[in-house]
């Protein structure tokens, strides 16, 4: 970052920082020196992301590096690979005894590695090589296949190999964290799966999208497009709304995960047959999304965002009724 970036010391910027939060209380105009890092705001309101290559790079010498640990992965020159980005508390759970805070409160956006191993046995038959993520993880991912990496439970893992890796996947497939925007900044695609449903990344042309299904607690019922947003969750960020709200979500089985990533590899290789039946159902998805959005006064358009990903096929194929 420092090779594209000025960076300097937190020492020195703090006080400005407070300095220009202090007289903005006086003198109009110091807001549009400050950066907003609030999650609802980490959003391309400009959609030019993807009209530029990404602004920072590895030199000859971290090149070098990167293939030569990937050969020592077994992963032949040229060969393609997946990140797979599967959230679980683990992550987190390390930090509770050094700020005694429960991070429990996002445990709804955590998924089991076990369902994802399908879809990484079928990017393997495809083949792909499938490194799975991460720096903690609850258990590992179990697979004989040589194809599939658990790299987050290797020795050779590393924090120079976490970003050399989103750098140069053909894809990522993620559940929604931190380490997919390494991934978005190198411009390369991701099937996401599981994010809050009315806070997904709509902006990346090559993006997928599937969510998890929803249902009301007392009747047993699932829940329409419609019905999560009436039901006070479509912006949830944390498990307690949902709790109080009387919703449960179900992890989105491992044939529709898998169905997913099938559906992602075609379209990058350019084999995916689009019907016109699947163009008619995300047209009638993306009109109900947008206009429960814009009855809370947060459509994409007034995030300056222009809709480009495309919801899963398959999931609104097989869930024609959820489209309401």
């Amino acid at each position: 970052l420092r090779r594209s970036l000025t960076i300097l010391p937190a020492f020195l910027l703090i006080p400005l920082f407070n300095m220009n939060r202090f007289l903005n209380l006086f003198i109009k105009g110091g807001s549009q020196h400050e950066i907003d890092i609030d999650p609802s705001e980490d959003r391309d309101v400009h959609n030019i992301i993807h009209k530029f290559n990404p602004h920072i790079s590895f030199d000859e010498e971290e090149e070098l590096k990167g293939k030569k640990i990937l050969k020592e992965f077994g992963i032949p020159e040229n060969a393609k690979f997946v990140c797979l980005i599967v959230r679980d508390s683990a992550y987190l759970d390390r930090y509770k005894n050094q700020t005694l805070r429960d991070f429990s409160y996002h445990n709804y956006r955590d998924g089991d590695i076990d369902n994802f191993l399908p879809a990484a046995e079928e990017l393997a038959k495809r083949g792909y090589y499938v490194f799975r993520m991460g720096v903690k993880v609850h258990k590992p991912l179990k697979s004989s296949n040589t194809k599939i990496i658990d790299y987050a439970n290797s020795k050779m893992r590393s924090d120079f190999m976490d970003i050399y890796l989103g750098a140069n996947c053909t894809f990522c497939i993620s559940t929604s964290c931190g380490i997919d925007a390494i991934v978005t900044v190198f411009r390369k695609p991701i099937a996401y799966i599981y994010m809050p449903f009315g806070h997904m990344q709509v902006q990346c042309e090559n993006d997928l999208l599937m969510t998890k299904h929803h249902f009301n607690k007392k009747n047993k019922k699932k829940l329409t497009v419609s019905e999560i947003f009436s039901s006070n969750v479509a912006l949830s960020f944390r498990s307690e709304e949902y709790r109080n709200n009387n919703i449960e979500l179900q992890e989105n089985t491992p044939e529709e995960i898998k169905e997913l990533v099938i559906e992602m590899d075609e379209r990058i290789s350019g084999s995916w047959k689009e019907t016109q039946e699947d163009l008619l159902l995300q047209k009638k998805f993306w009109y109900i999304f947008e206009n429960n959005m814009q009855k809370l006064q947060l459509s994409s358009a007034n995030y300056g965002l222009k809709t480009r990903a495309k919801f899963s096929a398959n999931f609104l194929r097989n869930n024609q009724d959820w489209i309401q």
